[in-house]
């Protein structure tokens, strides 16, 4: 159940970054909170996977980058690789997603 709210988590942050060319983000606090949650997953994850010896949690390193590119968006700051990183990170909660559906 966790991994199905993670995936549609992953999914809506991931189209949001993908947009965030077309749509101004800035000032928007909620853009804000979604970027700091995306952070603190990150750094969880990636500390979590090093901590058990694995250092290449390419996963959290991408939730880690979508929060920080997320905080610039809500700051007014727009860069090319923010439509690459949303699109990378809606695959990934599109894959989430299907692998909690079919394990269920």
């Amino acid at each position: 159940m966790i991994m199905l709210v993670l995936g549609i988590t992953d999914i809506i942050a991931g189209i949001i970054l993908a947009l965030s060319g077309l749509v101004p983000l800035s000032g928007i606090q909620l853009i804000f909170a979604i970027g700091i949650i995306y952070v603190m997953k990150g750094f969880y994850s990636t500390g979590s996977a090093a901590v058990n010896g694995f250092y290449f949690d390419l996963l959290g390193w991408f939730d880690l980058a979508l929060g920080a590119f997320l905080i610039l968006a809500f700051l007014g700051m727009h860069m090319g690789i923010f439509l690459f990183l949303g699109i990378a990170v809606t695959l990934k909660g599109l894959y989430t997603f299907s692998v909690s559906i079919l394990k269920a």
